[in-house]
């Protein structure tokens, strides 16, 4: 008997007081914070910027580069050899020599190759977009999954205590009956086994729940203190998704686009570049005086002129680049069909799963229904003596584990709403914005 008071007096320092619940938090202001303060969604929004930045690099090859370079120098003539300059003789040509001289460069036709580049450049932006939206649809899954489990959880460990203060009453009752020699020990030990088994079951999910925590402070950037997690809002299940139409989706269709214009642009590096060209001259020298050397410079010549350049051999690089590139192209329609494929299992699941799990809810509903009225039946029969506490008690147990079933399944389904419902709104998001 002392062996049964010390697990009992185990399972009560163990279990009590229970861990109070702090403010409420619901579902849709996570995600609205989520949406505000996450990082990767940050992230995904500096890749825009980067994309435009680098669309603005590549549209300045479209432009004429203008340079000047200034050069001055002094030289020792060794040999004392004869320099004619600006129209006169002179023996040695040891002094200060300056000049200026300025140039354009402008490729004026390329068979394409800027305008593909451009276009590249320009779709990336298109793509980061897509990432974004993506990213915003992916982060927001994420937290539903955690929120889900935490609901979860949150539910377990309610009726976990729910059964430990029940399992404490059996134990009391089966207690009474062994002291006036009704039944054995064994009763007594199973009942304390299973409250310390129920014990370890409750702080196994406070520890997970407190790692839930953590994880959905991580994903909304703000510390969350022991929450209390409202149920989902009831959404109407969505139907006829277009998958094609997800942001997922749209971005492999514009990385293709991308790849693309990419192939063109390398094809052209097959044809000859045609580059303009000009240059204008200035020089002054003066044996003694660098000043004067440079407050005298004098125009010297000015040229005009192009330059055709084509590649003849590379070592078959160009060749190889244009085929990686289809490869590459071939690689992401085949990724695309995986994602889709994927989609639309996970889709079916999910309606099946609604289906499955109303139908599941109707069972237990029924089923309690059931226990309770013979939970009532036996109350009555106790109050004049003819049902034992420990049958009653029994049946309370029963309902409390049934009512557990029936909120898991209710709260898988709205789960599941809820996501075919964020699916449909970033499906009709892009819908829109490209109307």
């Amino acid at each position: 008997m002392a062996y049964i008071k010390q697990i009992m007096f185990a399972i009560l320092t163990l279990t009590l007081p229970s861990v109070s619940m702090g403010e409420g938090v619901s579902f849709e202001s996570l995600k609205h914070l989520l949406l505000e303060k996450n990082l990767n969604i940050k992230i995904s929004k500096a890749e825009i910027e980067i994309a435009k930045e680098r669309y603005k690099v590549e549209r300045s090859y479209l432009f004429p580069t203008v340079s000047i370079k200034f050069y001055n120098e002094y030289l020792k003539d060794l040999r004392n050899s004869p320099t004619y300059i600006n129209g006169q003789y002179y023996i040695g040509s040891t002094g200060y020599s300056s000049s200026v001289s300025l140039r354009f460069d402008y490729l004026i036709f390329d068979f394409g190759s800027r305008k593909y580049r451009l276009k590249m450049y320009k779709t990336s932006i298109n793509t980061s977009k897509e990432n974004l939206s993506y990213m915003k649809e992916k982060q927001i899954l994420i937290l539903l999954d955690k929120y889900y489990e935490a609901l979860i959880n949150q539910e377990r460990l309610a009726s976990l205590n729910k059964l430990r203060q029940l399992y404490i009453e059996l134990y009391k009752a089966n207690q009474r009956l062994y002291k006036a020699g009704m039944i054995s020990k064994k009763n007594i030990i199973n009942i304390a086994i299973r409250l310390a088994d129920i014990s370890a079951q409750i702080e196994e999910l406070k520890q997970r729940q407190d790692s839930i925590i953590n994880e959905i402070s991580f994903l909304v950037d703000k510390k969350l203190k022991n929450p209390y997690f409202e149920n989902f809002e009831e959404v109407n299940i969505e139907e006829n998704i277009n998958i094609e139409e997800l942001p997922e989706i749209v971005a492999y269709d514009k990385k293709i686009e991308e790849k693309e214009y990419q192939l063109k642009s390398e094809r052209s590096n097959f044809f000859p570049k045609v580059q303009l060209f000009g240059r204008y001259s200035m020089s002054n020298f003066n044996r003694n005086d660098y000043v004067k050397t440079i407050n005298g410079l004098q125009s010297v010549n000015w040229g005009i002129g192009f330059v055709v350049n084509l590649t003849l051999f590379n070592g078959f690089k160009t060749t190889h680049t244009v085929m990686q590139i289809k490869k590459e192209i071939e690689k992401l329609k085949l990724e695309k069909r995986l994602v889709i494929k994927q989609k639309e299992t996970e889709i079916k699941t999910n309606y099946t799963d609604i289906k499955h799990n109303k139908l599941k809810i109707k069972q237990i509903k029924e089923k309690i229904k059931n226990i309770a009225e013979d939970l009532k039946n036996k109350e009555r029969l106790y109050k004049v003596g003819k049902e034992s506490k420990i049958n009653i008690i029994q049946k309370q147990i029963d309902i409390v584990n049934e009512s557990l079933n029936l909120k898991l399944s209710e709260i898988k389904n709205l789960y599941i709403a809820k996501k075919l419902k964020i699916l449909k709104e970033f499906s009709l998001e892009h819908r829109f914005s490209s109307n």
